[in-house]
């Protein structure tokens, strides 16, 4: 069994609120014309929102301190940084763990957000550092520079596509652990299945898709050598028998949309026709 992991999410919302940074996350896509990006993280400043680039939402921080209960990574690796907000979150479950966020910064908001998290971890003193850099190309440097042994932890969260996945994958695997553990962002919304596939053939690994992570989140890892974690991931998602059931419903409610749609349609034209009528 491992430590016990605190609730983070009052403290994330802490480092950058204490900078003058409202965080918004998990707001009901309901409430909001069905707009699904308002259930992950948003960053705002005077009542703007200060980058395109979202944070991971709070159902999934709360899934990482679920997972990280159960295992205490030594060394952690982060593609993809952007404010620093996933990256805080895993660096404050895991205290005792070298965390390293990589970003290409390809944008002045990505190059402040490496600033950001940098100055924030010397501040907190935090075992975290966010580095720029390209994957896969300067990976073997990054893992070679600042880790002195291999990594058991991923994050995948860079540029959303199968090819980029597999690539990114390739270049970490060479310095990680056999029973590393692998987190990817936003696979379902992305639809990064074919990516997963590809490692899953290279290395026989298997995945999970996680339905009740807000962007669809995949874990993958050996089961024989976590066992304690296939609990958690399974814990967040849903059995085929829900699925189905779920999918039958959306099924349903999009075609009595439709179905009511044409009805008031044809409502109209014959009231139209009447009028004209009446008009001849």
């Amino acid at each position: 069994m491992g430590l016990p992991v605190m609730p983070i999410f009052p403290v994330l919302k802490s480092i950058f609120s204490e900078k003058g940074i409202e965080v918004t996350s998990g707001l009901n896509p309901w409430q909001y014309a069905n707009l699904s990006e308002v259930s992950f993280t948003w960053f705002f400043k005077d009542g703007r929102s200060l980058t395109p680039h979202l944070g991971i939402s709070l159902q999934e921080v709360y899934f990482l301190e679920c997972l990280f209960s159960e295992f205490q990574p030594r060394n952690i690796l982060i593609i993809g940084n952007s404010m620093g907000w996933s990256t805080f979150a895993i660096a404050l479950c895991n205290p005792n763990a070298r965390v390293i966020a990589v970003d290409a910064a390809l944008d002045p908001e990505t190059m402040k957000g490496i600033k950001f998290t940098n100055s924030i971890a010397r501040e907190r003193d935090l075992n975290l550092k966010a580095v720029k850099g390209l994957s896969p190309q300067d990976i073997p440097k990054i893992l070679a520079e600042e880790f002195d042994g291999p990594v058991g932890f991923a994050f995948v969260d860079g540029y959303h596509t199968n090819e980029q996945i597999f690539l990114d994958f390739e270049a970490v695997n060479e310095g990680a652990a056999d029973d590393c553990v692998w987190l990817f962002h936003d696979v379902g919304l992305f639809s990064l299945q074919d990516g997963l596939e590809r490692i899953k053939d290279v290395t026989g690994l298997p995945y999970l898709i996680m339905d009740s992570t807000t962007s669809g989140m995949a874990i993958m890892f050996d089961r024989s050598l976590r066992l304690g974690i296939s609990k958690t991931a399974e814990s967040f998602s849903a059995s085929d028998a829900a699925r189905e059931f779920f999918s039958d419903q959306a099924y349903k409610e999009t075609y009595r949309s439709r179905y009511k749609f044409k009805r008031s349609l044809a409502k109209r034209i014959n009231r139209l026709r009447g009028i004209l009528g009446n008009a001849n």
